[in-house]
């Protein structure tokens, strides 16, 4: 570190430090490290995280474990699926959405907001805005909002009071056991970049600062930072695959435990991998070198591998050798 500044293990600058993330920490992920500038930080949030974050699988297991989003919110499945829909024989078209109450598992209908202009034959505008009857405290901010759109002076507040008075002198149109027309729809992304970068800095993370002239640390990084379809020929090819769905057998060992994160890495003759789980639901083993001799811990005759086990809902970390990790399995099943 240099007057504040680190060596950004992705794009290789002196810039400030900040806190990221190794497993996302959207999926409980508390390994973190501050090797990262806010720049790379920020764009692999966008470009690796959100893929592995946002699958339907792993957002299934986020919701069941209630692992909150940095708002402190948690997801609800059943708005992911059925969250719009269109009330059947409603014109013009109106939307609500859906909403399960996690203390009473009922569902309930949310009116969306919806704004209609009617034009008169003297060409001025008559506008109706539908809201729900629960976001009533919303209309002074409409009317304001309303009459600026149309180059009107705002409203004083007595003169505001009496607008809101008379919307609500109306009263409220009701509509009982509406129809409600839904489209399910599952948005499946793509988490394979997320899973290379969580590799790529367990790899820096157990190797250290001479893994980042690695050749397969620059391909790697190559990878990682391109913003195009990782089966681009351009891009160098990336041994190992990654799964969805089914735990690779290099991790299989753990499958009884479903709903934490896994990481080891190894060295096999020539070749160093890492292998990584995401819950249950997606993992990856990742080639990360072919030149074990740079890393003289490697080559020693008395390494065991390394591990990393992540409990999403304590946010806890347990690091082991990986020789470690399979004996505490052995002692485990022994009991």
């Amino acid at each position: 570190m240099v007057g504040g500044a680190v060596l950004c293990i992705f794009c290789l600058k002196e810039a400030p430090p900040s806190e990221e993330h190794v497993f996302p920490d959207a999926i409980g992920g508390a390994l973190t490290i501050d090797r990262v500038c806010k720049t790379c930080n920020e764009l692999l949030n966008e470009r690796a995280d959100r893929g592995v974050i946002q699958h339907p699988l792993v957002r299934m297991v986020r919701a069941q474990l209630k692992i909150p989003d940095r708002r402190g919110n948690t997801l609800d499945p059943f708005a992911d699926i059925f969250g719009k829909g269109t009330i059947v024989g409603d014109e013009p078209r109106q939307e609500v959405i859906a909403r399960r109450d996690p203390l009473t598992n009922t569902v309930t209908l949310k009116l969306i907001r919806h704004r209609t202009e009617k034009r008169r034959p003297d060409g001025t505008k008559d506008v109706e805005i539908k809201i729900d009857s629960r976001d009533a405290d919303q209309i002074p901010l409409i009317i304001q909002r309303e009459r600026k759109r149309a180059g009107l002076t705002e409203l004083s507040g007595s003169a505001l009071d009496l607008a809101v008075s008379r919307i609500l002198a109306r009263g409220l149109t009701e509509v009982r056991h509406p129809v409600v027309c839904h489209q399910p729809s599952f948005r499946f992304t793509d988490p394979n970049r997320g899973m290379l970068k969580i590799a790529y800095e367990l790899a820096w993370y157990w190797l250290g600062d001479d893994y980042l002239d690695d050749e397969g640390a620059q391909q790697l990084r190559q990878v990682i930072l391109s913003d195009g379809p990782l089966d681009d020929p351009k891009l160098p090819k990336i041994p190992g695959s990654v799964s969805v769905g089914e735990v690779l057998p290099a991790l299989v060992l753990w499958n009884h435990i479903p709903n934490v994160h896994f990481a080891m890495m190894n060295c096999l003759q020539k070749h160093v991998g890492v292998a990584v789980r995401v819950f249950h639901m997606l993992s990856a083993v990742v080639g990360v070198s072919e030149e074990p001799a740079r890393y003289s811990h490697l080559i020693e005759r008395g390494y065991m591998g390394s591990f990393v086990k992540l409990e999403p809902v304590s946010r806890t970390v347990s690091e082991s050798t990986l020789a470690a990790a399979i004996g505490d399995l052995c002692s485990d099943r022994r009991r």
